[in-house]
């Protein structure tokens, strides 16, 4: 009986090890549904139905003069650039005059000072949607660039008859630490291939595809009109489903956003901590998300338990074995994951990756605690 208890302790870390590593196994999987939905895409039906890019912008001249070009000169035969202005007090209204003088398709509008129904930014989405002479409508922000001349017909393409949503992706541009990087792919790629399968919990506003009439249909904000912030992920989050929602995972459908402070990203970061409990089926979503984050550190104590047991315990072959096995855990880890980063056009994070994985949850646990010490204010632009 004094033996199996001194062995029971090792049993149990045994079995815990190989439980978790099975999941982890699962999880690693799942890496690699973006490369899986792009292999599944077919030759582009170069869907040419004409397009309105929609772009609310708040005292930001100088962007726009820089990034309308980029989007205003797409390969795609037939579409209009709505830019609606929230009240700027820059130079804003000027850029877009002299930019409507050089490309016709350009024109903008602008939410009048002192509105005081609804938010700034629900009520520019409605004017520009009311304004729109397409229905299909590409949303996305001042601060982002197609990263190639196809982005337009990109999007188009994953607009069927079916389908009014389509998410995008966009990221950062290289100029910024490899964990922004990464973390922001993270969440986008659980967002999209969630999407594929339950309809949108969460979307970029950088880069979205939606129908005028679906919005209309739906009395556009009718159900949070008055809430601050937040208005694409909301409307996209009250009305997505697996049937009428499409992802493009292809590079050309990619978008590159300008940089933010890291106080911007830090207060971006509590906001929708502040804002989540709007959204529908946080539940679900969270539990996937975080069965899936928290995997690879509850893989390193396991393996860090077992082994110690089994050392103390003169057990040598165990380390070596648990050893290999996690070796190649990583090594399928990071193939899946970078198939689906080159989906997607990003670079991939090789011997990086693992390291980073782990770091993840630590990272949300810290966002949690700044937002719980951290006082509550409205954020006052989307990124």
């Amino acid at each position: 009986m004094n033996a199996l208890e001194m062995v029971q302790p090792e049993y149990i870390a045994g079995a815990c090890f190989i439980i978790v590593w099975i999941f982890q196994m699962y999880v690693v999987w799942t890496y690699g549904e973006i490369a899986r939905i792009a292999r599944r895409k077919h030759e582009s039906l170069r869907n040419r139905e004409p397009l309105t890019i929609v772009i609310p912008a708040h005292d930001q001249a100088e962007t726009l003069r820089h990034t309308l070009p980029v989007i205003l000169e797409q390969d795609y035969p037939t579409f209009e650039v709505i830019v609606v202005d929230i009240a700027s007090t820059d130079e804003t209204t000027d850029v877009l005059q002299a930019l409507e003088e050089r490309y016709p398709r350009l024109r903008h509008t602008f939410v009048p000072r002192g509105t005081r129904h609804g938010s700034p930014e629900r009520v520019a989405l409605t004017i520009a949607f009311k304004a729109a002479a397409n229905d299909r409508i590409i949303l996305t922000v001042p601060g982002s660039r197609p990263r190639s001349a196809q982005w337009l017909q990109a999007m188009s393409d994953a607009f069927t008859t079916d389908t009014d949503i389509v998410l995008g992706y966009a990221n950062y541009s290289d100029n910024i630490p490899h964990r922004q990087l990464f973390f922001r792919f993270y969440h986008q790629m659980q967002n999209l291939t969630h999407a594929a399968t339950h309809g949108a919990y969460r979307c970029t506003p950088a880069n979205l595809g939606y129908r005028k009439s679906f919005f209309l249909a739906h009395k556009g904000f009718a159900d949070d009109f008055n809430l601050p912030g937040d208005a694409t992920e909301l409307l996209v989050n009250r009305h997505s489903t697996p049937r009428n929602t499409s992802i493009t995972a292809t590079p050309e459908a990619g978008v590159i956003i300008d940089v933010p402070h890291t106080e911007t990203i830090k207060e971006d970061n509590n906001f929708y901590m502040e804002t989540r409990k709007h959204f529908r089926h946080t539940f679900i979503y969270r539990l996937r998300f975080n069965f899936r984050q928290i995997m690879p550190l509850l893989l390193l104590l396991s393996w860090c338990t077992f082994n110690i047991m089994a050392v103390m315990s003169r057990q040598w072959l165990t380390p070596v074995t648990t050893t290999a096995a996690c070796i190649t855990l990583i090594i399928w880890q990071s193939v899946t994951f970078s198939n689906s980063c080159r989906a997607l056009g990003e670079q991939t994070f090789g011997l990086r990756l693992a390291p980073l994985l782990i770091l993840l949850p630590i990272r949300h646990l810290a966002i949690m605690i700044h937002h719980a010490i951290s006082p509550q204010r409205p954020r006052k632009h989307n990124h």
